[in-house]
């Protein structure tokens, strides 16, 4: 829905100029592209709709009032940028500062050091879904080296705690991403690490 391209995102055609190259409809998906509720979107020519809207199938896949009622509100967000990068967590996440993730990335280190060995380090996250597979954003990981556990190990008693921590191994190290964490849950992250270190 937004040019990402100053984020160093390219190479995929927004909404806007997908429906403007002259195609009939584009279809995508409410969550992964707009960061909103799981729905199906079908835009373009009104003929094209109007065969969707006939097809037996549209009565199965057509959404609920609930559905309705969330895309409503996260479209009501992409009316200002400013406010869409801030308020839709994708959006937030893909588009935050390197500075702001290094800060929460340190936090993080901070609230688990003592129980095992923790360093920040430059990565690189991965963006996925199926707008960019295969793009990489830098990013500062907070990687733990733990002398007790094995890398499988730790991930599994993470993923295992509560809440669970969805943690990725890289160069046989577990290592966080701080540009998924949100700042408020920075604690309670620090405290399920020291937890599955512990355990």
């Amino acid at each position: 829905m937004v040019d990402l391209s100053p984020w160093a995102l390219a190479g995929e055609p927004t909404v806007g100029e997908a429906l403007a190259s002259g195609v009939d409809a584009v279809v995508f998906s409410g969550d992964k592209l707009l960061g909103g509720p799981q729905a199906g979107i079908l835009l373009g020519r009104r003929d094209a709709i109007a065969a969707c809207r006939t097809d037996p199938l549209a009565r199965a896949v057509r959404s609920d009032k609930f559905t309705l009622a969330a895309l409503e509100a996260t479209l009501a967000l992409y009316r200002d940028p400013a406010t869409s990068r801030r308020e839709i967590p994708v959006l937030r996440m893909l588009t935050e500062d390197i500075e702001e993730i290094r800060r929460r990335g340190e936090a993080l280190r901070k609230g688990v050091e003592g129980t095992a060995s923790a360093e920040l380090i430059e990565g690189e996250s991965e963006v996925g879904g199926g707008s960019f597979p295969g793009a990489k954003l830098r990013t500062w990981l907070v990687r733990l080296n733990p002398q007790h556990l094995a890398p499988d190990t730790l991930v599994g008693r993470l993923r295992g705690g509560s809440p669970p921590v969805i943690a990725r191994i890289v160069d046989d190290r577990v290592v966080l991403d701080p540009r998924t964490i949100f700042p408020d849950e920075l604690e309670t992250l620090a405290r399920a690490v020291r937890a599955a270190l512990d355990a």
